[in-house]
């Protein structure tokens, strides 16, 4: 999509995510060899498609998934951990109360 063409894909994992069906690209079912092949063919066959999906894809890249976005998200995660009056410490010198996986210890007399 960054660059300007259209994606074809399966609607699998986070792909539905990325790709907005029917603006920025085509999504067909998973493991459907005929849907691909249609969707495939569709833009191969329409250049105007091709041009205003490519640039609708390279337009969401920029809105969602650019490094100046990501920074800001990140600050902005930054700025509200500061604000916290008791920011969780946890490491291994302040692990959480019981342990690691935060169970009580088993053993002798406890």
């Amino acid at each position: 999509m960054v660059l300007a063409k259209p994606v074809v894909a399966s609607r699998v994992g986070g792909v539905a995510e990325a790709v907005a069906d029917r603006e920025t690209g085509l999504l067909v079912p998973a493991e459907d060899a005929g849907a691909l092949a249609t969707a495939l063919t569709r833009c191969l066959m329409d250049a105007s498609l091709r041009e205003r999906m490519g640039k609708a894809g390279r337009e969401r890249v920029a809105a969602f998934f650019g490094a100046e976005r990501h920074a800001k998200l990140v600050e902005s995660e930054y700025q509200r951990l500061i604000a916290m009056d008791n920011p969780p410490k946890r490491g291994m010198d302040n692990p959480p109360k019981g342990g690691m996986d935060g169970q009580q210890p088993k053993g002798k007399g406890r």
